[in-house]
């Protein structure tokens, strides 16, 4: 590993003397398999299996050879080829170098390839997805789904969500999530809450709007869901609080799940 690195850091040199930047990547390496000596290896090498190739995306170009060489071996680290490399080919796809202003005393946010940097760090360390397929590394995005925290993960040169001027700015009313949902005792008239235990107190449900049937993924059971939820108006003495109730079907238990702000 010593050698490629080394080999690396001469090829991306060689790139960069011409004083271009580049936001993409690939390497290539040819394998040398000898499947006799590979009887040790837990790994069955094919024949067809020859060529190991690993692409990089960077959010901005850049011309920081430190910095290119840093990522290729974090991914090289994550991603190790199978056998002895004989051949390394690197190619760097050239781009225009990307202006931006900076604030007059201090930089208004980190450089973007020192961040893309430490995500790659923070990749080798915590793994690439999780259990569920979804990435570990990069910044939250809420999916189009009814379904609760339902959400993803995407990396920073995946955001190309933009805000529409064209929608009119009508006033919203947020909701601060409790997480976990906190179990109550509900007590009904009819079907409707009309009062409410919360921290060993009771208190009386002045308005109550529902029930909404939300109900998913009934097709892929047990991981599907079935709740109803209702916004409620309890009496907290000389105040009023605005919450979310919600019920699990068919289990019937009651949950607070947040306060309206």
């Amino acid at each position: 590993m010593l050698v490629l690195n080394r080999v690396l850091e001469a090829l991306l040199a060689r790139i960069m003397v011409r004083s271009l930047a580049t936001d993409q990547l690939a390497i290539t390496l040819e394998l040398e398999i000898h499947p006799d000596r590979q009887l040790k290896s837990r790994r069955v090498l094919r024949q067809d299996a020859a060529v190991s190739q690993r692409r990089l995306k960077l959010p901005v170009p850049t011309q920081d050879i430190k910095a290119l060489l840093k990522l290729l071996q974090l991914d090289l680290a994550e991603h190790p080829p199978d056998a002895a490399v004989k051949k390394v080919i690197v190619e760097a796809i050239p781009a225009k170098i990307r202006s931006a202003q900076t604030g007059l005393f201090a930089r208004c946010a980190p450089e973007p390839v020192k961040l893309e940097l430490t995500m790659a760090r923070l990749r080798a360390v915590v793994g690439q997805q999780d259990e569920l397929g979804r990435l570990r590394v990069g910044f939250p995005a809420i999916k189009d789904s009814l379904e609760p925290d339902r959400f993803e993960v995407l990396q920073f040169s995946d955001q190309k969500r933009e805000s529409d001027s064209s929608l009119p700015h009508r006033p919203t009313l947020g909701i601060r999530l409790v997480r976990p949902p906190l179990r109550i005792d509900v007590g009904l008239s009819g079907s409707v809450p009309s009062t409410v235990v919360l921290n060993g107190v009771k208190r009386t449900v002045i308005h109550a709007s529902g029930p909404w049937l939300r109900n998913s993924s009934w097709w892929s059971s047990p991981h599907g869901w079935r709740r109803e939820e209702w916004d409620v108006e309890l009496s907290t003495g000389l105040n009023l609080t605005l919450c979310r109730l919600l019920q699990e079907k068919p289990s019937g238990d009651w949950f607070l799940e947040g306060f309206y702000d």
